[in-house]
């Protein structure tokens, strides 16, 4: 037998401002009628780039937390069974403020 495994995912390219790429652990919020449904936690590679297997069914507002940076403004993204979503190059801005735990 045959086992095709049906993958939902989402990709986007991570830029700051001044359009250097971020790198780095960041965490996605799937949020539906201002509640988080659920959240996906993974890695900006150093080109910028985070794609994430098994984001919830559906039409959600996504907002991306990245370490060190203010999070994004919500993007407004559906997902569909056996499909890439790909959200472009999101513009997130640094936080003057953060300092790294040890």
């Amino acid at each position: 037998a045959i086992v095709v495994e049906v993958v939902i995912s989402i990709r986007l390219r991570l830029v700051e401002a001044g359009g250097a790429k971020l790198h780095g652990p960041c965490t996605l919020s799937f949020c539906e009628d201002g509640k988080v449904k659920q959240r996906l936690a993974g890695f900006v590679t150093g080109n910028g780039l985070v794609e994430l297997a098994h984001p919830p069914l559906g039409t959600f507002d996504v907002c991306i937390k990245v370490e060190g940076c203010f999070e994004s403004t919500p993007l407004r993204l559906t997902f569909s069974l056996g499909q890439t979503t790909d959200a472009g190059t999101v513009t997130i801005s640094r936080d003057p403020d953060y300092v790294k735990q040890r």
